[in-house]
């Protein structure tokens, strides 16, 4: 069975992304690991697998291998609960029903059916984990 194709669509999270500047990021990172709350050992694993994919995008799937998950599940977890403190931090906010993880990745839709999403990191995202020195 040949798969189907299906129209290339970005979800663009452009205004939502361009909320929060790389100072910002790297202020509210700088905050967390100060609270002692920077991600462990396999998160930032996977942060760092992200930050150095091409065009900074892979699937989930990708980054749950880079840190040893069984599940792209656990990906999205953490970088939801990132996400989420890192909005605390900054007081950002996302529109409703977008997930909180929007605030630092774009997501492309499968090519085609059955296919994996993909996620880009952001842009100001990636420079605050540099001005940080998250990686």
């Amino acid at each position: 069975m040949v798969p189907q194709v299906l129209p290339k669509q970005l979800l663009w999270y452009t205004t939502i992304l361009m909320q929060i500047s790389a100072d910002q990021f790297a202020a509210a990172l700088d905050r967390l690991s100060a609270l002692g709350r920077r991600p462990g050992k396999k998160q930032m694993d996977f942060i760092r697998a992200h930050y150095e994919a091409p065009d900074r995008t892979a699937t989930a799937t990708a980054l749950a291998e880079s840190a040893a998950y069984s599940s792209y599940s656990a990906v999205n977890l953490q970088y939801g609960l990132l996400a989420r403190a890192l909005a605390e931090e900054t007081g950002a906010t996302v529109e409703d029903g977008r997930p909180w993880v929007s605030l630092i990745v774009e997501f492309e839709r499968p090519k085609v059916k059955g296919g994996h999403w993909r996620l880009k990191m952001g842009d100001e995202f990636a420079r605050g984990l540099e001005k940080a020195g998250w990686v």
